[in-house]
Order: C-alpha cells, then sequence, then structure tokens
C-alpha cells in the first residue's frame, strides 16, 4: 500500500486558515448561485434540517431510547401515546433556517473532504492543505477560518458541523464545482487518492497475509479472527455470497473508472483534464 500524501509537506496551520478563509469569504455568492429560488427550496436545507419521514423517525427512536435509560436506571416509565404519522404531519414545523450559517457549514464539510478523504490538495510548492493532520485539528482549522462570518457563534465547533442522517445521498456536484473553481482561481491543485480505496487495499492485502501465516506459534489476535470466520463463513458455500455486495478493491477500483464521481467531474468540468491519479491504478495503493 502506497501513501501517496507522503509526496507532500504540510501548509503550516495559519497559512491554511487564511487559505480558507478566502474560500468561505464567497459564501454569501454562492447561496445565491447554489440556490437562486431560495435555500429553503434547496437540497441544501435538508443537509442540517431532517425532513418530514425523517424527524417521524427520530420521534420514534426517541421513545424506544427513553424506555430503554428509565429501564436500564430502574425508573417508572410511562409510554405516551404514539402519534400517528399524518398527526405528527400537521403539528411538525420545521426548523428555522439560517442560510449563511449553513452554507458555510456546508463548505467547511466539502472542503475537508476535498482535501482529506477524497484526495490531496497541494499548492505548487508540493505543500498540501490538513491532510496530514488529525481530525479534531483540521475541524478546528475550518471553525477558525469562518468563524468570524457565521451569524451565532454560540454553537460548539461539532454542533456546526452536524449533519442529518440523509446528508450523504444528496448531489453536491455544483458545491464541488464551486470549490474546484476557486482551487484553481489559487493555483492550487488536487491529486485524487480516496480513503475507501486506500482501506480496501490494506483490507485484501491483510487477508492475503492472514492466509499465507504460519499459525503454528499462538496470537491472540491471529485467533480471534479466525474464530469470527469460522462464525461467519459456516455452512455457507461460495454460491451464498453471490450478490452478498461485499466491498472488492479490483471491484471498486474499476468502478470508479467507470463512473467518476461528482466530485471528480466537478474537477474535469472546473480544469478541463481529470485529476492526477484519475484514473485509479492498482500499483498506487
Amino acid at each position: 500500500m502506497k501513501d501517496k500524501a507522503k509526496l507532500y509537506n504540510s501548509v503550516p496551520r495559519d497559512q491554511t486558515v487564511v487559505f480558507l478563509r478566502k474560500l468561505f469569504a464567497t459564501h454569501e455568492e454562492l447561496l445565491y448561485e447554489l440556490a437562486p429560488k431560495g435555500f429553503e427550496r434547496s437540497i441544501y436545507y435538508y443537509v442540517h434540517h431532517p425532513s418530514l419521514p425523517e424527524a417521524y423517525t427520530e420521534y420514534r427512536c426517541m421513545r424506544i431510547k427513553n424506555y430503554r435509560v428509565a429501564k436500564m436506571l430502574k425508573l417508572r416509565y410511562i409510554f405516551q401515546p404514539l402519534i400517528s404519522f399524518d398527526d405528527f404531519a400537521k403539528t411538525y414545523v420545521h426548523a428555522p433556517a439560517h442560510p449563511r450559517r449553513e452554507m458555510l457549514r456546508l463548505l467547511g464539510m466539502k472542503i475537508k473532504e476535498v482535501c482529506c478523504s477524497s484526495g490531496i490538495v497541494h499548492n505548487r510548492r508540493g505543500e498540501c492543505y490538513l491532510h496530514h493532520e488529525s481530525e479534531n485539528v483540521r475541524n478546528d482549522i475550518i471553525y477558525n477560518a469562518y468563524v468570524d462570518l457565521i451569524d451565532d457563534t454560540t454553537l460548539g465547533n461539532d454542533q456546526i458541523l452536524a449533519t442529518t442522517d440523509n446528508y450523504m445521498n444528496y448531489d453536491y456536484y455544483h458545491v464541488y464545482y464551486c470549490i474546484f473553481r476557486f482551487l484553481k482561481a489559487e493555483k492550487a491543485d488536487w491529486h485524487f487518492h480516496p480513503d475507501y480505496l486506500i482501506f480496501l487495499k490494506g483490507l485484501e492485502t491483510e487477508l492475503e497475509n492472514e492466509e499465507s501465516r504460519d499459525f503454528e506459534t499462538y496470537d491472540a489476535e491471529s485467533a480471534v479472527l479466525n474464530q469470527i470466520k469460522a462464525a461467519s463463513f459456516k455452512e455457507e458455500s461460495d454460491e451464498d455470497f453471490e450478490g452478498h455486495g461485499f466491498l472488492n478493491f479490483q471491484d471498486e477500483l474499476e468502478h470508479e473508472k467507470e463512473n467518476p464521481s461528482a466530485m471528480v467531474r466537478a474537477y474535469y468540468d472546473v480544469y478541463g483534464k481529470w485529476p492526477e491519479g484519475f484514473p485509479p491504478k492498482a500499483e498506487e495503493y
């Protein structure tokens, strides 16, 4: 497994804050560009606000959670009458939106994804932004880059980056496009090297090593791994596993080549070329 990030040094944190502050300073213009009919009528509203079905699911889950907590603490718990979905919908009120703050949240999440989990953003000196930092430090850098722009600083860092359960299901092509447009203007570039392919390659290598390892010397971790394998795969043939949807490194590699993600397509549309590292090659992981 090859760590491409080692090819790059880190941009100093204070310079990264200054760099990201330029991106966040454009958030009001991006609001009009990304949500021309109004923020509340765009998909971006639901990144931080649950839809009606999500809110009802949360209500039902909280009933169960409260009961379990009471049972654990040996407290008396009286169930309130269950509210049907139709009745819940009659009284449910969507939380008010804070468009400026929520656009900053969204930009913060997506620039972190571009810089860290999906690839490496670097300048012409071969220095990368955010990638080598820990998760907490990344969040702090992003927060410090836009804290002066938000209209409510009473929320903590974690809350500012909070999302709904379904936010991963939305199409963020236009957000990525705006981010790459900014990066190109700042003479920065992007190296495609997603974490999930690194993980799958590492997992594949580890499993290959496990199969070829001599187990004559007892090893506790290996023994546990074997027990898990035995329990999971007992009495199942190869046919049983067909269609189970287990992630496979080579399959995912081919899928990436044939179906570029919204992020990769946005890069291409801004830069007029595919990013370094795309299409992905097995020998680079």
